[in-house]
């Protein structure tokens, strides 16, 4: 069936929609921010990095160490150009990563701030090893007072609820299949 008006009230946002930066009307003006400042960092693949899971002898640059490596590196090079009781925090991430680097291999990470759309800044994102380009994509933040992400976390946080009741265990065969 055919809508004729746009789906505004969709709880899935539509694609370029920003989502709501941690910055309200009673917050500082989002201090300016040039686009196509760079951060070069090199790193090794120790242990720390690494995926476990195929043994020894296939010990790689783990994604997830990857991703925390380059969001690390944005945020470095975006907080060195906020003022003072500002910060960032990452809100998402877009990687390929293209190849595997062995444990021992020298990285090369490299981000670009790419895009600022008030408080959004968005980087692309390259890493190289010594063989060639293992990853490339984009990663988003948002600047905002560091005071002002204490409060919205302090306005989230809960007491820990109790776990909830474990399922009583299945009896006989019929429960299994």
């Amino acid at each position: 069936m055919r809508e004729d008006r746009p789906m505004t009230d969709s709880p899935i946002p539509t694609p370029g929609a920003l989502p709501q930066p941690c910055v309200s009307a009673a917050s500082p003006a989002v201090p300016p921010v040039e686009t196509g400042v760079t951060l070069s960092r090199p790193l090794s693949v120790d242990a720390s990095r690494t995926v476990t899971f195929l043994g020894e002898d296939l010990r790689v640059y783990a994604t997830y160490a990857l991703i925390r490596d380059l969001e690390y590196a944005c945020r470095d090079l975006l907080v060195g150009h906020l003022p003072a009781g500002w910060d960032s925090v990452g809100t998402q991430v877009n990687l390929d990563h293209k190849a595997a680097s062995p444990l021992g291999a020298r990285v090369r990470l490299g981000v670009t701030l790419a895009r600022v759309e008030g408080a959004r800044v968005t980087f692309a994102v390259q890493a190289h090893d010594e063989v060639g380009l293992i990853a490339e994509g984009s990663h988003e933040r948002f600047m905002a007072p560091v005071d002002s992400f204490a409060r919205r976390l302090q306005a989230r946080a809960r007491p820990a609820a109790p776990p909830p009741p474990s399922p009583k265990p299945a009896q006989g065969l019929g429960a299994v299949f």
